[in-house]
């Protein structure tokens, strides 16, 4: 049995598969994931979002009874739809009560592209269009553009279910143009091993929604990725404790 280094606590909705086995397996020995999920209706509109956020706070008191050392919010929509005070605001009620670091899925995407310098990206979602305009939007407010889009439409729960190998035929499909790197939103999108073929195949560094969250959390925590997270994705990444 390895030592304990650190747990990390998720906070997700109700409907997602991924994002607990991807962060596991990309975890550094002595470090678990322990997850709280949100109940999450089938329809992605902010009205539902909006419901599923009303578990927030009973969701960071039962992390905060397992004694975790960082909260994780692993919801990339339910982080940006409100747009550049999204993500703030919901770290603002979860650290009320944990009173630890607090990280959601769009503010590590979005600390991770600035920390790198990256201006301008392509992106790959299984979003509906209303959700791809928010996530376009939310990022431009920090400062990045998005060049291209491309969503699947999909309904929440049925994302889960797609093959690892999805993220990587709609991420090929996009039209990179200036392009700085490309990244896969959505903690339920497969794509663990999409990562490292999809950077050697475009010449781009490759961040997804989990992605993000873990090197964030790590970094957060001060606990070397090496030996856990594909030296593909890790060494393409300088993670920065840059704070909004």
């Amino acid at each position: 049995m390895y030592g304990y280094r650190a747990r990390l606590g998720v906070i997700m909705p109700s409907v997602n598969t991924v994002i607990e086995p991807e962060l596991t397996r990309w975890c550094p020995t002595g470090v678990s994931v322990h997850g709280v999920r949100l109940k999450r209706g089938g329809a992605d509109t902010v009205e539902e979002i909006e419901k599923m956020n009303r578990g927030i706070e009973e969701a960071a008191t039962l992390l905060k009874d397992a004694r975790v050392n960082i909260v994780l919010y692993g919801c990339t929509g339910g982080s940006f739809y409100k747009g550049k005070d999204s993500d703030s605001e919901i770290t603002k009620r979860v650290e009320a009560i944990v009173d630890i670091p607090v990280i959601t899925a769009s503010r590590a995407i979005k600390e991770l592209l600035i920390a790198n310098s990256i201006k301008k990206i392509a992106v790959a979602t299984p979003y509906p269009q209303n959700l791809d305009d928010l996530l376009t939007q939310y990022l431009l407010g920090a400062g990045i553009e998005v060049v291209e889009v491309k969503g699947l439409g999909m309904a929440s729960q049925d994302v889960g279910d797609l093959p690892s190998y999805a993220s990587y035929r709609l991420a090929r499909q996009l039209e990179l143009g200036e392009a700085e790197a490309i990244l896969i939103s959505c903690t339920n999108f497969p794509s663990l091993e999409t990562i490292p073929s999809l950077q050697r195949d475009t010449g781009l560094p490759v961040i997804s929604s989990n992605s993000a969250l873990m090197l964030s959390a790590l970094a957060t925590l001060g606990i070397d990725a090496e030996g856990s997270m594909p030296q593909e994705i890790a060494a393409r990444w300088q993670v920065s404790k840059w704070r909004t």
